[in-house]
């Protein structure tokens, strides 16, 4: 599976502090409570313009958000996320996944899916944390965010096979 947006674990250490240079400078222009309450910088800097904030839900919202998490081999675990499509499926479907939340830039979002679909495979759990997922429906006139849903990732233990320690001599 392929996602746009933040992925995990693609990064080098150079691109990692260029993301956290980007949240400090836009933690620096974008004040206090401003970017929580749907608002964005408009022409001049520093000055915010509202912007609209889908309401979560409804006929053009998918719902019914399920989702369990286990171990598929050892050391990789995945959750398999189901939904059930807008009743006004609309044209397409994206979903986004994060430990914090959906204003954070730490947000993995899935390439298009079709209209239809209603399960997705996500094998990029971050360890035990609380997982916030979301299936966000586009239609002509917007994209309409489904409630959140969540789930706690698993830990799934390696084995490991001991060192051949040092042979004890015969007894005899």
């Amino acid at each position: 599976m392929r996602f746009i947006g933040r992925r995990r674990g693609a990064e080098d250490s150079s691109t990692r502090r260029s993301m956290a240079i980007r949240r400090v400078v836009a933690a620096l222009i974008v004040p206090v409570g401003v970017a929580a309450h749907g608002m964005a910088l408009g022409g001049d800097v520093g000055t915010p313009v509202p912007t609209p904030v889908p309401t979560p839900g409804g006929p053009q919202a998918a719902s019914d958000l399920r989702a369990s998490a286990s171990c598929v081999a050892a050391g990789r675990a995945e959750a398999v996320l189901e939904w059930t499509p807008a009743v006004d499926e609309g044209v397409s479907q994206r979903v986004q996944i994060t430990i914090f939340d959906f204003d954070s830039q730490d947000v993995d979002t899935t390439e298009t899916l079709p209209p239809g679909q209603s399960t997705l495979i996500f094998d990029q759990l971050e360890g035990q944390a609380l997982h916030f997922w979301r299936v966000l429906t586009e239609h002509p006139g917007g994209t309409v965010p489904s409630e959140t849903g969540e789930f706690r990732g698993v830990t799934c233990p390696v084995d490991i096979e001991p060192e051949p320690g040092p042979t004890s001599p015969p007894i005899g």
